[in-house]
């Protein structure tokens, strides 16, 4: 369980909360997203859920234990950060930026033996494959366009969740991968310029965690969390679909998956719970079909829109944007 109590974040006493008293509680095999305008802190939560930033007053929980308890190599085993931007000019090939994930697990920290051994190396392909970059491994991440570069961060980030010991199989088989993390550049985390964190995830194949289809076993999966910053914003469509299905069938194996989106279509298809915040304060939290109501959306989005059934689920709301034509004729 992933918990946040009473998190008030300024930066100087006086002004505005960039988050104002939000507590919330984040389970294991949930999809989670968290929308709202440019400002109104999802951002912030996300730093202060992984550990980044340190509120002005409040607690972040992983487990049960506060998060600076956590010693780092464990606290990056046990949660996975995928940034909004990750800096790396380095001529690193793909495979090689989908290693750095495995830091954490050298040495013995989660089951790789050391730098770029070949359980760690088979991960870090098999994550590549599920971003759909098979084909890209050698090329030179600064060569790659930026949708390719997010795909390879994103399997970075998966490779960062992976444990060559969960489930008793190897990588492969009819397993999947899972995903994680990487901050950039704070040195911490295994991802952007930084080289560092990440969180053992599970593999597939033919062991014996045969619940999991994506390779993190249910046992094994309960107390990890992704956490993504936008994680579609350089994507394409096929790709946005691709990785939100991926991110569902991860927390289906029982992986809790936070992420920022701003496409509410997408949430409306993808998560099992969308948390609305506008200035920093909570302003709903619960399924989509239940918050994303006309009302709620055009007051915290300043837009009119309308909300009607999917035409291939009932139980998924599409929302449609007024034609300014139109909004202007009724007004």
């Amino acid at each position: 369980m992933l918990r946040a109590e009473h998190l008030t974040v300024r930066v100087r006493a006086g002004d505005r909360a960039l988050l104002d008293d939000l507590t919330l509680t984040f389970a294991p095999g949930e999809l989670t997203a968290v929308v709202g305008p440019n400002g109104a802190g999802k951002t912030t939560l996300l730093r202060c859920l992984d550990g980044e930033l340190a509120p002005s007053s409040g607690r972040v929980e992983l487990a049960g234990r506060a998060l600076g308890d956590w010693p780092r190599m464990e606290l990056a085993r046990a949660r996975a950060v995928l940034p909004q931007q990750s800096t790396l000019d380095f001529p690193f090939s793909a495979l090689d930026v989908a290693l750095l994930g495995r830091i954490p697990h050298f040495g013995g920290g989660g089951g790789g033996g050391g730098a770029g051994n070949a359980a760690d190396r088979a991960i870090a392909m098999r994550a590549l494959q599920m971003c759909d970059c098979a084909g890209l491994e050698e090329r030179a991440y600064p060569s790659l366009s930026g949708g390719e570069k997010q795909r390879v961060q994103t399997a970075r980030a998966l490779a960062q969740l992976f444990n060559a010991g969960d489930g008793g199989g190897d990588v492969g088989g009819d397993g999947d991968a899972g995903d994680g993390d990487g901050d950039a550049g704070d040195g911490d985390d295994a991802g952007g310029d930084g080289a560092g964190d990440g969180r053992g995830g599970g593999d597939g194949g033919d062991g014996d965690g045969g619940d999991s289809i994506h390779g993190v076993s249910n046992a094994a999966a309960d107390t990890r969390f992704l956490l993504l910053d936008e994680p579609v914003s350089a994507l394409d469509l096929r790709h946005q679909y691709q990785l939100l299905g991926l991110l569902k069938s991860l927390s289906r194996d029982g992986l809790g998956v936070v992420c920022t989106l701003h496409n509410l279509n997408l949430v409306a298809q993808f998560a099992d719970r969308a948390i609305i915040i506008d200035r920093g304060m909570l302003v709903a939290d619960g399924a989509p079909l239940e918050v994303f109501t006309e009302e709620t959306i055009g007051h915290v989005f300043d837009l009119e829109v309308r909300i009607r059934p999917h035409p291939d689920d009932p139980q998924v709301p599409l929302l449609i944007p007024r034609l300014p034509s139109a909004a202007a004729n009724a007004g």
